[in-house]
């Protein structure tokens, strides 16, 4: 199964809308510094919707603009970063690597 995570745009976003730093973003929208300090080092573990609302409103953004799924397509444990393991019915059920060539 892969691994997913939201990941945030906010320091892409604010180099768009040449804002130099989040204490000046923090004024321009009212909000805490420390939220808006671990939403750029992307430490957060969640978002109100005020929060979104302010920031969408002063970076002139949607939410998908500014948040966004990021999956991990790294094979799962029955993977090899080289193709499935499978038994090899025809070779008295060795494990082979399917995919090498």
């Amino acid at each position: 199964m892969a691994v997913a995570r939201i990941a945030c745009n906010l320091s892409t976003l604010m180099g768009k809308k040449k804002i130099r730093s989040v204490l000046q973003l923090s004024k321009m929208t009212g909000l805490d510094r420390g939220t808006l300090t671990r939403l750029w080092k992307e430490t957060a573990e969640g978002i109100s919707f005020r929060t979104l609302l302010q920031l969408c409103t002063v970076l002139q953004c949607d939410v998908g603009d500014l948040l966004h799924v990021e999956r991990d397509e790294r094979p799962s444990s029955f993977e090899s970063p080289h193709g499935r393991v499978a038994e090899d019915k025809k070779a008295g059920g060795e494990r082979r690597e399917e995919g090498l060539r």
